[in-house]
This record gives C-alpha cells, structure tokens and sequence, in this order.
C-alpha cells in the first residue's frame, strides 16, 4: 500500500510542477501541414509564451532537424507583448524532406533562467508524412523533352539593341579622335590656331 502512495505522490508532484512550469514558460511547435510531397516545402514555427520576467535561449536551427527533414532557410521571427504583459516570440522555418515516410521533428528545447536558477522547457515532438509522387511502371520511360523554342520580344530585344547602338557611337567617336590625332601630328600647323588679323586691317 505505502508502495502504491509513494507512485501516486510522484505522479501528483509531477502534475504540479508542470502547472508551475506552464505558468512561466510555455514552448510550442507547430507545421503548416502534416504531410507533403518530397522536396516540398512548408513552414515549421517555434512558439514560446513566458513570464515577462523570465530570461530564456531560443533554440538555433540550422541546417536539420532531423535525420531526413532539412532546414533551408529561417522565415522570419517575431516578439509581441499580449494582454497579460507575457512575452510571445515566434521563429519560423522552411524546411523540407526527401525521404518517404513518416518522419519525426524532435521536440526543441528552450533553456530559462529565473532568480538564478536554470531549468529546460521543451515542445512537443511533431510527426510528418512525406509521400513520394506515384510513378506508372507498366508505362514506357519517355525521353526528356527537347527545349521549347520561343519567339523573342520587343522588350527583350530592346536591350540588347541600345547597347549595339552605344557601342557603335563609341567606336565612332574613338574612331575620329585617333584619326585627328594623327593628322594632327602630321601637320600641326593645319591645327594651330592663327593669330587674327585687326578688324581695321581686314576692312
């Protein structure tokens, strides 16, 4: 009997101190759908909920975050304040996978502090099925496509004609300033500039 109260005293102490824990921090993950196609991509977010007072470690995802689920990039993150003046801060992911089946997200776990004292809240771990497409094996294999030809437009040969036509003014350009620096070395009297002759003279 004392066995049987020493088991039911653990459990009851557990169930309070998770309550308490609760009330101060609160870490949750959640997807943006619970299956998807290989190579898709949907958005992971981590949600934390805590005391104002308390001081808290967001995880770091980096690259994974499992064996087969990949992070590709972070999405954005976000702090707000809510009506009871706790703090609610939320990171976002891409993330992806290329192995078939059902797959596990780990919980994450966030490392606070309060009065001195460290503790660990953590999420709950989160299954996703990753389908593979469905491939007709009684049908031929084709061969890949050959590129589609399109017509070009006027934008896109806009461009490419403005520079054509830029090019040609600056080959001229460089063209008639070499050919009058040669002449000009030939016959540099040609280029010196003449004194003028007095107006009364000319009249």
């Amino acid at each position: 009997m004392k066995h049987w109260l020493k088991h039911i005293l653990t459990i009851v102490l557990l169930l309070v101190e998770m309550a308490l824990q609760a009330q101060i921090i609160s870490v949750q993950s959640k997807l943006s759908s619970d299956s998807m196609m290989i190579g898709d991509q949907l958005f992971y977010t981590l949600h934390v909920d805590a005391a104002q007072e308390l001081s808290f470690r967001m995880p770091v995802l980096t690259d994974t975050l499992s064996r087969d689920i990949e992070v590709l990039a972070p999405y954005g993150a976000d702090t707000s304040m809510n009506v009871e003046g706790r703090r609610i801060i939320e990171h976002s992911y891409v993330i992806t996978g290329f192995e078939e089946g059902l797959q596990m997200i780990p919980s994450q776990k966030v490392i606070y502090s309060l009065n001195g004292i460290e503790d660990t809240a953590r999420s709950m771990p989160l299954m996703i099925q990753v389908y593979a497409p469905a491939v007709d094996t009684s049908q031929q294999i084709k061969p890949i496509k050959p590129p589609v030809n399109t017509p070009l437009t006027f934008r896109e040969i806009l461009p490419w004609t403005a520079l054509g036509i830029a090019i040609m003014l600056v080959a001229v350009i460089i063209y008639v300033l070499i050919k009058r620096y040669r002449q000009r070395r030939r016959d540099p009297e040609a280029f010196s500039l003449k004194p003028q002759e007095p107006a009364h003279i000319e009249a």
